[in-house]
């Protein structure tokens, strides 16, 4: 939307309204406010706003299992990569999962 001075957007995954228990108006004005407007809500001003709907989906798995798909261990890369051998955690994976 156009507030008048400067094009502006924000964009949330589609289930933070959800999750965060907004109905469409208080998701609407969360929007504007994350695009940086902090004006009135004038009845003109929502009038110019145009959304767009996205769908999305959430997938659950183990760290482990991640490394087994895509077949590299990006923590131990990155070690490797700055010279480090070991990671100074001892069990650095559930270290991470907590």
């Amino acid at each position: 939307y156009h507030d008048g001075i400067s094009n502006r957007n924000a964009t949330y995954l589609p289930e933070v309204a959800l999750e965060q228990g907004w109905n469409q108006d208080e998701a609407i004005e969360s929007l504007i406010r994350k695009s940086g407007y902090y004006g009135a809500l004038s009845d003109d001003l929502l009038g110019r706003v145009k959304t767009t709907r996205y769908k999305s989906s959430k997938y659950r798995l183990t760290y482990d299992d991640y490394v087994e798909l895509v077949k590299n261990d990006p923590v131990e890369s990155a070690l490797a990569s700055e010279g480090t051998k070991k990671c100074k955690h001892k069990d650095w994976r559930s270290f991470f999962q907590h």
